[in-house]
């Protein structure tokens, strides 16, 4: 399994691998191996191969692992999706990088590195040439120095590392290296960095120099590590550890990015109150490993004064809580919390407070499953995470699990009139003393449960009430179970459920010690900045990453040569002896199209950057069109729509040159039939020529063509499908002017403009700021080379510049260029490139689909139109999209889905759509997927499933009716243990209903149209979640026992026989049923049908096609509310008697006559108005003066 955290640098600078997982389930022969019949490992970096059932792999999967391990070194993300080569993420990185990653990444192994020596060598060539390192190991597998620092202690973990230094030589291109005598190449500090953040370890056992000493109370309990640590110590070690207690040698470490005195702490810290605290992985502080104690306040209540005294004496109900010494204390506020975290940090010298909401989040085991930010407030997190809970992420809790002390069976014995859990026993009624139930995964107790604990934040913008995590002794909903759920309260609010738990804030050499963070009190959320003041891993990794500001763009005087690389000619694939004048770009800069000769576009490819592009090719859709001549094209920024001036044939009376459109569904597919754009930007009294596409293809600026008294134009449109408005001149020239480029953000277009001297005819270019209503300044900018340009167009990095000249040594005419900015000069243009998020949206908007995105501060906004997407960057979260008609590769651009926030996606109208294959590929890059709707009838295959494998949080799945599958492929979806909702694709047997039994957290499950034995539907007893079940019960070939289900309260039942109306009397604890398409009902059935037993019915929906036999069938329910008929055609079974029967039911609030009930007639609906006015009374069968409810007599008034 390898990855980062599996990876560790020993003294010496060698590499050892070493997996507890794997290790701890496997055989120690097979644990460091790929085996060739097994995918494991860590979904990020399993190869594509690994993922296919039955598909050997090979040490090429290894391969695989380390280029996303590079990758991840390198910029510190994952590389997900369609995702950006390490050069376009910190543009200073050495380019040769990212032709080493994409050949490690292949998606097709035969294309990747076919052994670890060829990947090696060509690292070599990056690494060795840069700076001289003569004391390196050649042959390690990553190079150290010899001498390395080492902690004051022999063996001490360090997270210290030296901020990366200048380059020495002031060579362009050369590589900064770290102020040592080794003289460290930077990739490797950089790398080094990386491991460490992500969660691997250094060993650091060399001669100096030493980091600053750790305080003295630290110090004692500082943990000397083995000189060596090998990675059949970690096996073995791993292969012994207990669950809870890691191994004392060889233990796997953690190098967060906290300050040293947070290191390397063997058994933590006790204060003089006997409070024990742990360092959390993530964070910068300490936790407290238990809730605050009764006898912790009562310490601080006797040494100060005038301590509030309602602590003393909390009740609920008349029963006292929190009343024991070692019991967490409650009724405590916000501000009395502030008040004990004060004197203690006083009287110890200390940093006391309360943790954040983000540190909570983390300590509780979230991580990075919320995304905590400046306008993200604990509201907007509250509950959102539905999958985590404190004890694990398995749901209903057990009593064995010993979850946490919540209304458990000794509440509702203590308080019988509050509801509380029948299935859960922690053995307390009101608080339980601290540590009475096992600790999570940083030895933290109580997260969940026993009391609310304050943190230091605001619960949300207006700042009036502040937070509590982890819910208490009071709690039985799933809601409040959750480990992202959070309560408020006002700073002064006191309560018996409420107390507090409080964190070791990391100590200031300047001061002392250190105080509550000031974004508490100043944000709705507080965040918890990297401490870089020593120039650890954060700033390193900063001084790396961040691009050099360039604000301004430099004027023509400016001498621009030292700053940009010699022009390269994009070549003859491209360039013909002809003029190349235009062209345009995709914004990754591998999809181009270019004005050629004899009036035809063009079209030219390339699989990377650093790649040549493919020899030019006509574009057939284009030919096809009668438009005499094209020219001008614009591509947008997904490269999926081009726009292109054209001008109609002359027989139209229509000589100007016109704006068109056509589209592909990707870069593979064809291009559709262009079709000409409406009024008025097309048929504007000018000309329409060289067209420029904003990045959300809302904005239009095109020039008019009139020779002299050119002018820059815009118009904009609502949508992808609404005209454009009506044109305004932005700018005006005194020569031909030719628009080229805009900036993402709109603020900036370049320009050329045409210049006469003499009989020469030259090119200048410009760029002009943008504002919403003109042009407020225009630049002049100097080509660095000879020549004169024509068109131009940047990368949205700005470090590209992509342009036509007839600089001398070209193929003839205007020639095709591009030219790259020294890494030392910055991007020439500061721009946000469009997000994955937003093209995704777009496109999905353009085929009438709907999207939920998520702004940064939070907000959640249903959109149907592009108009209505937000100008800040958002997130796209959920998709529904129609798939229209039944061709078979119509679902081929769903890669553009890959978006790792997408959580939703639904696609409806698939029909008999091919969605097997390429078409559901995409899922295996969306991490974030909870629900998947697949409606319709699609074509899929047993294969296919194997795509959800990472989709690990995965909680709705609905295939629609899609034919049958193996057992196989139902073994597949037991693997998403996520899973709440599933309605399985086919038919399922009784074979494949065992494959269901291993979804732990599954509430709702639709076996609509399987045949199944009752024996097999009892085995769902075992499922102690299952809430709903959709079944039909007429086919079972016996009664079945529903009263052994413990949770089960909604059945859906798709037939009656004799045997399925004994099945329902059995299940009293039913709140919703359903029956439907009851036909070919035997006498005897209907002769034994009764509703009697279901007692907690509330919720009654039924379809029958014969009359029931004479009686009263509703008065026996104490608890019905709604009852809806004839909801799947027509119903014969509901009559004016069984109308009326109905009115005998005091709770009863609505009745829905659907599609049509015959047997009710409008007297029958008038006398039931007069009985029951209070009851509403609609649907289709209903009458409209009917179906709003009367409201009853007020007291007094005669009826």
């Amino acid at each position: 399994d390898i990855k980062p955290s599996n990876i560790m640098l020993d003294k010496k600078g060698r590499v050892k691998v070493a997996d507890f997982g794997l290790a701890k389930t496997l055989n120690i022969e097979s644990a460091l191996m790929t085996r060739s019949d097994v995918a494991m490992g860590t979904p990020d970096f399993i190869a594509p191969e690994a993922m296919m059932p039955g598909m050997k792999v090979d040490g090429r999967a290894d391969l695989y692992a380390v280029g996303v391990m590079l990758y991840q070194m390198l910029t510190g993300k994952i590389p997900r999706g369609r995702f950006e080569l390490p050069s376009r993420v910190i543009p200073m990185m050495d380019k040769g990088f990212d032709a080493i990653v994409d050949k490690a990444m292949q998606t097709d192994r035969e294309n990747r590195y076919s052994t670890a020596t060829e990947m090696r060598q060509h690292l070599d060539t990056l690494l060795m040439p840069a700076v001289p390192v003569p004391d390196l190991q050649r042959h390690s597998s990553v190079g150290m120095p010899n001498q390395a620092p080492q902690a004051s202690k022999p063996g001490v973990v360090t997270a210290r590392l030296a901020a990366a230094a200048p380059n020495p030589d002031g060579r362009a291109g050369a590589t900064p290296i770290l102020p040592s005598k080794s003289r460290m190449p930077l990739f490797i500090s950089i790398g080094a960095t990386a491991v460490m953040a992500v969660g691997a370890f250094v060993l650091f056992d060399g001669k100096k120099p030493a980091p600053a000493p750790l305080p003295p109370a630290l110090e004692s309990q500082a943990t000397p590590l083995p000189p060596e640590l090998t990675a059949q110590q970690l096996v073995d070690a791993a292969k012994t550890a207990s669950t809870t207690e890691p191994p004392q040698s060889g233990q796997r470490l953690t190098a967060a990015l906290a300050p040293a005195a947070m290191l390397a702490l063997k058994d933590g810290i006790t204060n003089a109150l006997g409070m024990k605290f742990l360092p959390v992985k993530g964070t910068e502080v300490m936790f407290c490993i238990h809730e605050t104690r009764r006898q912790d306040y009562a310490a601080y209540a006797a040494k100060v004064h005038g301590v509030d005294g309602a602590w003393r004496t909390q009740q609920r109900n008349g029963i006292p809580c929190g009343d024991k010494n070692d019991h967490p204390v409650v009724g405590v506020s916000w501000e009395d919390a502030q008040k004990f975290c004060e004197w203690l940090s006083r009287e110890e010298g200390k940093a006391y407070r309360l943790p954040t909401d983000e540190e909570w989040s983390i300590a509780v085991g979230l991580g990075l499953k919320e995304r905590h930010g400046k306008d993200i407030t604990p509201k907007t997190l509250n509950q959102k995470d539905q999958t985590e809970f404190p004890w694990s992420d398995d749901y209903p809790p057990k009593t064995k699990d010993k979850a946490g002390n919540y209304a458990d069976t000794a509440w509702t014995e203590k308080f019988p009139s509050e509801p509380g859990m029948k299935d859960y026993t922690d053995g307390f009624p009101t608080t339980a003393p601290v540590m009475s139930f096992k600790p999570n995964q940083f030895g933290l107790y109580d997260m969940g449960g026993n009391v609310w604990e304050w943190c230091e934040d605001w619960y949300d913008k207006e700042r009036k009430v502040r937070v509590l995590r982890g819910g208490s002794w009071t709690h039985f909903d799933h809601g409040n179970r959750l480990s992202s759920s959070r309560d408020r309260g006002t700073p002064s609010t006191r309560s018996s459920s409420s107390g507090f738990r409080v964190v070791l804030a990391p100590v200031a050499a300047s001061e002392g010690r250190s105080a509550a963070p000031s974004s508490a009190a100043n944000s709705p959320t507080a965040t918890t900045t990297p401490n870089t003041a020593h120039g650890g891993p954060s700033a390193l990794l900063a001084s790396a990453t961040n691009a050099v500001p360039f604000t301004n763009i430099p004027p023509s005087a400016s001498p621009l040569s030292d700053e940009w690389e010699p022009p390269v000619n994009l070549g003859p694939a491209v360039n013909t002896p002809h003029s190349e004048v235009n062209a345009t770009l995709s914004a990754d800069e591998l999809a181009l199209v270019i004005d050629g000769p004899n009036g035809r576009l063009w079209e030219s490819s390339r699989p990377n950057v650093d790649a040549a592009f493919s020899m030019a090719r006509n574009i057939p859709a284009l030919d096809n069109d009668p438009a005499v001549e094209k020219s001008d094209p614009c591509l947008s920024p997904d490269g999926l729509m081009l726009y292109y001036s054209a001008k109609p044939p002359p027989e139209g009376g229509d000589n100007g040159w016109r704006l068109y459109q056509t589209r592909r569904n990707s870069r593979d597919a064809a291009w559709e039939a262009p079709k000409r754009l409406g009024p008025p930007a097309s048929d504007h009294s000018g000309f329409v020529q060289h067209p420029v596409i904003s990045a959300d293809g809302l904005t239009l600026l095109f020039d008019n063509g009139s020779g002299t008294d050119n002018a820059i134009l815009r118009c904009r449109r609502a949508s992808l499908d609404a005209p454009f408005d009506k044109p305004e001149a932005l700018w005006r020239g005194k020569g031909s002017i030719y628009p080229c480029w805009l900036s993402p953000d709109q603020t900036s277009l370049f320009f050329t403009e045409k210049a006469h001297k003499g009989s020469d005819t030259t090119f200048r270019l410009n760029v002009a700021k943008l504002t919403a209503d003109q042009v407020s300044e225009v630049q002049p900018l100097t080509l660095p080379c000879e020549g004169s340009l024509a068109w131009c167009w940047l990368s949205p990095d700005g470090m590209t510049l992509y342009f036509s000249s007839n600089l001398p040594g070209g193929r003839g005419g205007m020639d095709l260029y591009m030219m790259r900015r020294k890494a030392t000069a910055g991007p020439l243009f500061k721009t946000a490139a469009t997000s994955p998020d937003r093209m995704a949206a777009l496109r999905v908007l353009e085929k009438g689909g709907k999207i939920t995105v998520e702004a940064k501060n939070g907000r959640m906004s249903g959109i149907a139109t592009a108009a209505g997407l937000p100008a800040e960057e958002f997130f796209v979260t959920d998709v529904e999209m129609s798939i229209a008609g039944n061709k078979p590769n119509n679902f081929d651009d769903t890669d553009m889905l890959a978006l790792s926030h997408l959580s939703k996606v639904s696609f409806v109208g698939l029909g008999e759509t091919n969605v097997s294959g390429t078409g559901l590929a995409v899922l295996k890059t969306l991490p974030s997927l909870s629900k998947l709707n697949l409606r319709g009838n699609p074509r899929i295959k047993d294969e296919d499933l194997a795509q959800l494998r990472n989709c690990r949080l995965l909680s709705f799945l609905n295939f629609g009716n899609i034919g049958s599958f193996t057992s196989a492929a139902f073994e597949q979806l037991s693997k998403l243990v996520q899973l709440t909702e599933l309605d399985p694709p086919g038919v399922v047997r009784d074979e494949d209903l065992k494959h269901f039994l291993r979804l732990p957290k599954l509430r709702v499950l639709k076996l609509e149209g399987s045949v199944l034995s009752a024996d097999a539907l009892e085995q769902l007893q075992s499922m102690p979640a299952l809430e709903e079940l959709d079944v039909d019960l007429a086919s079972v070939d016996r009664s079945v026992n529903f009263a052994d289900f413990p949770n089960l309260t909604q059945i859906y039942c798709g037939g009656l026989t004799v045997d399925a109306v004994k099945s329902l009397a059995t299940a009293s604890h039913l709140q919703l049923l359903t029956i439907r398409a009851a036909n070919g009902l035997s006498p005897a059935a209907l002769g034994q049908f009764t509703l009697t037993p279901l007692v907690k019915l509330k919720n009654l929906t039924f379809n029958l096609n014969k009359p029931l036999p004479p009686g009263d069938y509703f008065a026996a329910l104490p608890k019905l509310e709604r009852v809806h008929v004839g909801n799947h055609g027509s119903t014969n079974a509901f009559d004016d008697a069984a109308l009326l029967g109905l009115a005998k039911v005091a709770t009863l609030k609505t009745v829905v006559l659907e599609v049509a009930v015959p047997l009710v007639t409008s007297q029958g609906l008038a006398t039931f108005r007069k009985l029951r006015p209070d009851v509403k009374i609609e649907g289709s069968s209903v009458p409209k003066e009917s179906q709003q409810s009367i409201p009853p007599s007020k007291p007094g008034t005669p009826d």
